[in-house]
């Protein structure tokens, strides 16, 4: 993985052959296809720094008070999702490359489940401090975790530019929030 990884960094998801990584990591062929070759060697980079990101995220922001506006509330929710943007932006290529093999049905990533819960659960969090009753919240947060890959989606599709996700984000949770202001 680690000769994989600083491959995909130097030359590229694409250009970078199962023949090179193996060559890097002193190991045949066979056991990198073994592994699920070099889709399956992506996955896990990006798993890895997932991983990372979310194991170093600071905790949580404390929901604003019941009565904030939804703009704040919007805001907190984008925080808690700013450092995987951040990820995204850095390694734009291979973002792109990793989002690709997954939508095509390619080697899974086990970070998404739990991640998924983790980010709802956040998001519950911070929309219960806005006011909103339990029930509620844990289906507003679904949909804003939806709303969320959808914007990552677009911005890997080139409908948005690295300096619009958040603000996008912000703006589509903050409808979420406050639907007159639509």
């Amino acid at each position: 993985m680690t000769a994989a990884e600083a491959l995909f960094l130097k030359h590229g998801f694409k250009a970078t052959t199962v023949r090179q990584v193996a060559t890097q990591a002193g190991v045949s062929i066979g056991t990198v296809m073994a592994e699920g070759g070099k889709e399956a060697l992506l996955v896990s980079v990006f798993e890895e720094w997932i991983s990372g990101v979310h194991d170093h995220r600071p905790l949580p922001p404390e929901p604003p008070g019941s009565g904030e506006s939804g703009a704040r509330t919007a805001d907190a929710i984008t925080t808690l999702v700013g450092p995987f943007i951040d990820l995204f932006a850095a390694n734009m290529p291979l973002a792109r490359d990793y989002g690709a093999v997954l939508l095509r049905g390619g080697p899974g990533s086990g970070i998404f489940q739990a991640l998924a819960a983790t980010l709802k659960t956040e998001f519950s969090h911070v929309l219960e401090g806005h006011g909103m009753p339990p029930g509620t919240a844990t289906q507003t947060a679904t949909a804003i975790y939806f709303a969320y890959l959808g914007v990552l989606l677009s911005w890997a599709g080139g409908a948005l530019d690295q300096h619009t996700v958040r603000e996008e984000l912000t703006s589509v949770v903050a409808s979420l929030l406050d639907p007159e202001d639509r």
